[in-house]
């Protein structure tokens, strides 16, 4: 079966305009990645069903067609009801609070308020968000970092999120996160360590309910967790004892040292340069690094309203002291000099006047 071909442009499918970032949503759910009419399109479609159904209606009708999450508290403060462009409005509020998306991903319908009763009651008699809003501000406790760390619904049988919990949730995660001071920690762990603080949380609990034996049920498994990551304290690897002696005279056998001191610099530096580097570094001339830096010299000299400089001056060229260059231009180099319309780099010695 052949494979479709993703078509390069995508078009509106009112007015038939090109979209792009300027002119469209992102969407997570269409072959083009964006919504499949222009914002002012969709601001038409709005205003029609707004005529139909008032404007809160309106709203939820076309989050769902053009697959946006409905957050009703977003509009609290905003002048949504009075307004001249209602739609604008509340798009323009959603991206401003970050709540159209997750990291990368765009967020949908689905990803809001998806019931019509639950809005306007089941009657459908609200007229407007107020009473959704009301609830939802009574329901939110903690930051929105909080609640995206933590999230929203109760950890436990009895523990339901509150600003108390989730502050005394980071404090058990700061804790934790402290034994690995100094490491980066990856995502898995990350996710291990919300689990453990949680588990901690839980734990306390119990105890203060007078619960021991459920309570120890929770710490194993949170030993457990632990384990399965390998972030246990007894799961780190030893550290063999360093010894000076030993250190001294492996740096003496590599000759970096002599009798007990490091070699001068200059000299420190050939020997790392001789005994651990075995070819040279760069594929391409000497030239490559004069040309960079008479392109930046020049783009400084630009930015400055300074005229352009066709020579290098000496004293900022390029010094290929450990031999890291190739001595010649190599033809693949040339091939790309002529293509570019470039010569090699002139250089000059700006004390004697004369070319180097």
């Amino acid at each position: 079966m052949a494979r479709k071909q993703c078509p390069s442009k995508f078009y509106c499918h009112e007015c038939g305009c090109e979209l792009n970032d300027k002119n469209s949503r992102k969407s997570s759910h269409s072959i083009s990645g964006r919504g499949f009419l222009c914002v002012e399109c969709e601001n038409n479609f709005f205003s029609r069903l707004e005529e139909t159904e008032g404007r809160h209606i309106a709203l939820f009708h076309a989050a769902a067609s053009l697959d946006f999450p409905l957050i009703p508290l977003l509009l609290d403060g905003t002048e949504f009801d009075t307004c001249d462009e209602p739609y604008f409005c509340y798009i323009n509020r959603l991206a401003e609070s970050g709540e159209d998306r997750i990291g990368d991903k765009v967020l949908g319908f689905a990803d809001g308020v998806t019931s019509l009763t639950g809005l306007f009651g089941k009657n459908l008699s609200h007229s407007d968000f107020a009473a959704r809003i009301a609830k939802e501000k009574e329901k939110i406790c903690g930051t929105k970092e909080q609640r995206l760390k933590w999230g929203q619904l109760p950890i436990y049988k009895g523990l339901p999120m509150s600003a108390e919990l989730y502050n005394e949730l980071d404090r058990l995660y700061a804790i934790r996160e402290g034994a690995y001071k100094g490491q980066d920690l990856n995502s898995q762990q990350v996710a291990t360590l919300i689990k453990v603080a949680k588990n901690d949380a839980i734990y306390d609990h119990l105890m203060r309910s007078g619960l021991a034996k459920l309570a120890t049920e929770i710490q194993k498994s949170t030993s457990q967790l632990l384990a399965d990551e390998n972030m246990r304290p007894k799961d780190k690897k030893p550290v063999e004892e360093l010894r000076i002696d030993a250190l001294v005279l492996a740096l003496e056998e590599e000759g970096l040292m002599e009798n007990g001191d490091l070699l001068p610099y200059d000299e420190l530096i050939k020997v790392l340069r001789d005994r651990f580097i075995k070819s040279p570094k760069y594929e391409y001339s000497l030239d490559v690094a004069d040309q960079l830096i008479l392109s930046v010299i020049n783009s400084m000299r630009q930015n400055g309203d300074l005229p352009p400089i066709q020579e290098l001056p000496s004293e900022l060229a390029a010094d290929d002291e450990y031999g890291e260059f190739e001595p010649e231009e190599t033809e693949r180099e040339k091939e790309n000099k002529r293509y570019l319309g470039i010569t090699k780099v002139n250089i000059v010695d700006d004390k004697k006047g004369e070319e180097e």
